[in-house]
């Protein structure tokens, strides 16, 4: 079976649920849902590569206003803030292995658990504004193409 990386939005709306699972999973359960979830939002995000690519070229959307400087500099600004998030992914996916590590010799770790709840809730927090920016940005643009020259 090919393997098919999903798309960002899935994969953050899949770290959502396993979030708000994580009351009802055993612990270990969770710990390791929580991990494989991260890696998929990981592979999303890294596969998506630059989700404005689609709007260079010759497409209807290829005018000035993508090509200004203040428009490079917004997405190259959306860039690094996909960058940052991705990153702050794999760093919590590091700590939950030391945190599932704890778990399995010393047991429930409550405020490690904590931690990580609230770490993996501003991660989807981060990658909600994120998503938000990058639709103000192409409405924008798209707004402008729109009222240009009429």
């Amino acid at each position: 079976m090919p393997f098919k990386t999903q798309t960002l939005q899935a994969a953050v709306e899949d770290l959502d649920q396993v979030l708000q699972a994580q009351s009802s999973d055993e612990p270990r359960e969770w710990v390791r849902r929580l991990d494989h979830t991260l890696w998929e939002v990981e592979q999303a995000g890294q596969s998506q590569g630059n989700p404005l690519e689609a709007f260079e070229g010759d497409g209807p959307t290829s005018g000035p206003e993508f090509s200004s400087a203040t428009s490079q500099r917004r997405v190259a600004c959306l860039q690094d803030w996909l960058t940052g998030v991705l990153l702050e992914a794999g760093a919590l996916r590091e700590d939950l292995r030391q945190v599932a590590a704890g778990l399995y010799h010393q047991g429930p770790l409550s405020a490690e658990f904590h931690n990580l709840r609230n770490r993996t809730s501003a991660l989807i927090e981060a990658f909600r504004q994120y998503e938000q920016e990058e639709i103000r940005f192409l409405v924008e643009s798209v707004n402008t193409d729109i009222g240009a020259g009429d």
